[in-house]
């Protein structure tokens, strides 16, 4: 006989990068149509953001050409991400009423039902917004630790903790980050025109004028996140910043001066 579906509805976001590890008990000769669903996790990041920046100034060294301008704080969820996160939302409550583990009862009483996000604008606005298009009129609240911004949240911190040499150079042996920057030259020799490198304060007032040229190296210590520098790591910023901005809907002009003029220069970028 089954058994009367139950469902954990856990709702987790984070801003650091997370994976989720998932096991199950194969049984080949066992009819699909024993199974029955039960519980649903989903696991996510936030949605589409702002860039990132400490420093005002730091975006302002890498090009002549001045960065797209936004409406909302350094790294926090953007008028258009709340929008696709509502979209989404509203598709997972679809997708939860169909199979029958959304009912009208456990709208009212949100029991089974678990919303929680790391305590950062954009994580804690993300969850609201799919929170409101999943169960819109139900009783459910989102969850976070701490006041926004205030702490980290030991759920989603990715420092390393207590890591053993053994364990750092395992590591490290597992990318050639000397084989991937050599792969990668002739992307960032496409970023660096596209930016008008040689023309930017780094390679005009330092002489740092070949944005490829810096090998990466990996930086794992006790009570750190985990980083790579280098080359890979200032890409990874100036990519990010374009990306973005394309992605909220920024015009052309205002992404690198209007020189990703191709969906082949956004694919190689």
């Amino acid at each position: 006989m089954k058994k009367t579906p139950q469902i954990l509805t856990a709702l987790l976001l984070g801003s650091a990068f997370a994976s989720g590890v998932f096991a199950e008990e194969h049984r080949p000769n066992t009819p699909s149509a024993e199974y029955e669903l039960e519980k649903v996790l989903i696991f996510s990041r936030h949605g589409l953001r702002s860039p990132v920046e400490k420093d005002p100034q730091e975006m302002a060294k890498y090009s002549p050409y001045a960065w797209a301008k936004w409406d909302v704080p350094s790294g926090h969820l953007t008028a258009k991400g709340t929008v696709l996160e509502t979209y989404f939302g509203q598709y997972l409550g679809q997708w939860l009423a169909d199979k029958g583990l959304l009912t009208t009862e456990r709208c009212a009483s949100g029991e089974g039902i678990f919303a929680y996000a790391n305590g950062v604008q954009r994580t804690i606005a993300t969850g609201q917004a799919i929170v409101s298009g999943a169960f819109a009129g139900c009783n459910v609240q989102l969850q976070h630790h701490g006041k926004i911004g205030s702490e980290k949240d030991p759920i989603f911190n990715t420092q390393a903790h207590n890591p053993s040499q053994a364990l750092i150079e395992s590591a490290k042996n597992n990318v050639d980050l000397t084989a991937l920057q050599q792969k990668l030259a002739p992307n960032y020799a496409l970023l660096s025109e596209i930016i008008d490198y040689k023309n930017s304060p780094n390679c005009l007032q330092k002489g740092e004028c070949d944005l490829g040229g810096k090998v990466g190296e990996y930086s794992i210590k006790d009570g750190k996140s985990v980083k790579i520098t280098g080359s890979i790591s200032t890409g990874k910023k100036i990519v990010s910043a374009l990306l973005l901005a394309h992605y909220v809907g920024k015009p052309d002009a205002e992404i690198a001066n209007g020189r990703v003029d191709s969906q082949e220069k956004w694919r190689a970028i």
